[in-house]
């Protein structure tokens, strides 16, 4: 698993193209997922996540979470 995990690590961050801080294995009700954090503000991790998501769907489920401000209104 710890090959798998490397390549997973690998994919994200070139997908994601922003500085991660952590990216952490879970597993919940939805099965296995997992969770990115990104040392950037909330409007561009998600303007990112737009430009990405697709290319990632392959990975499972991730979500994605900031440590930035939270510049983002809850509609946007």
């Amino acid at each position: 698993m710890t090959g798998v995990r490397s390549i997973l690590i690998v994919a994200i961050r070139v997908y994601i193209g922003l500085p991660v801080k952590s990216i952490e294995y879970h597993k919940g009700s939805m099965g296995l997922y997992i969770v990115v954090t990104v040392v950037s503000d909330a409007r561009s991790v998600l303007e990112r996540w737009l430009q990405v998501a697709d290319k990632m769907r392959g990975l499972g489920p991730v979500i994605l979470k900031w440590s930035g401000e939270t510049n983002v209104t809850p509609v946007e």
